[in-house]
């Protein structure tokens, strides 16, 4: 037993270990820099953003630096299984017409931390995020400033769990179509300027989304 207890107390400390490390190296990284944790437990040296995005493969961990990452392309994620990507207080911002990030046939995706938004001016007609032919998704803490098109738009998307983010300033916060067992919940939508919600087809959602989300009148 004391054995037991005492490899307990290793395993503990070596994960405590690896967590302040990761902590600690972002903490000291300027904006716009990532880590990627490797599916046997290794972190990456730091490097920029469009890279990381570039390198990342299954069964690994994306984390960014906090701050403001200023973007004149997209970022773009396709055919991965298994990933997550997870910010720091950390803002995407694109200065051009663009999609902000771009998942194209992903499974098992989770997003957390991150404000994505456009900085062009009063108009833009490109969405923040958006994933295509995708499965199996966690979106949260998220926050969509859309400032254009749609803050969240899904295409062919099951089995999404969509809780705890942030939709304003978009055209229309959350889109979907030809989507399936889309669990939409305890989301703030606010000063969008059409809709808050547009699907092609209330069947998606597993839940009630027009109860169990907040929506405030638009400005």
């Amino acid at each position: 037993m004391k054995l037991k207890a005492c490899l307990i107390t290793i395993l503990i400390f070596l994960t405590q270990s690896c967590s302040v490390s990761i902590t600690s190296l972002l903490s000291n990284a300027p904006p716009g820099q990532a880590i990627i944790q490797s599916s046997d437990g290794s972190f990456s040296a730091i490097m920029g953003l469009q890279e990381a995005f570039g390198l990342l493969q299954n069964n690994e961990t994306l984390y960014v630096s906090s701050g403001k990452v200023e973007l004149t392309s997209s970022l773009l994620v396709s055919n991965l299984n298994n990933i997550k990507i997870i910010g720091n207080n950390t803002a995407l911002v694109a200065l051009l017409d663009i999609p902000v990030v771009q998942f194209r046939n992903v499974t098992n995706v989770q997003l957390s931390n991150i404000l994505v938004v456009h900085e062009i001016g009063e108009w833009c007609s490109q969405n923040c995020i958006e994933f295509y032919d995708a499965s199996d998704l966690i979106i949260r803490d998220v926050k969509f400033d859309g400032s254009g098109y749609f803050g969240l738009s899904l295409v062919r998307v099951t089995n999404a769990i969509i809780e705890n983010n942030e939709f304003y300033n978009c055209t229309y916060g959350l889109s979907s179509w030809d989507g399936a067992n889309l669990k939409v919940s305890n989301n703030k939508f606010y000063n969008n300027r059409k809709a808050d919600i547009m699907e092609s087809d209330p069947g998606q959602f597993l839940n009630d989304y027009t109860k169990d989300n907040t929506f405030e009148r638009k400005l």
